[in-house]
């Protein structure tokens, strides 16, 4: 039962890595800039795209948080 639990967790998060990594890579076909485009905003963009790997693992860790909370409560008389 462990073993299978653990290869569930590994495949999830292998699965995650390669999906993520293919919604960041950029499209060949993009439509081009127009012309008349506003300036972009100042300052720096938002790292969400070189840390979303951090975000997916915390909800993962927090999902297992949850589901051994409410299997440790349900076990309690």
């Amino acid at each position: 039962m462990v073993f299978r639990i653990k290869f569930l967790v590994v495949s999830i998060i292998l699965f995650l890595r390669e999906v993520s990594t293919i919604y960041a890579q950029g499209s060949q076909n993009a439509p081009p800039q127009p012309k008349n485009a506003p300036p972009p905003p100042p300052g720096l963009p938002m790292p969400i795209d070189e840390h979303i790997w951090v975000l997916l693992i915390m909800g993962l860790v927090l999902g297992v948080f949850f589901l051994r909370k409410k299997k440790t409560t349900a076990l309690m008389p």
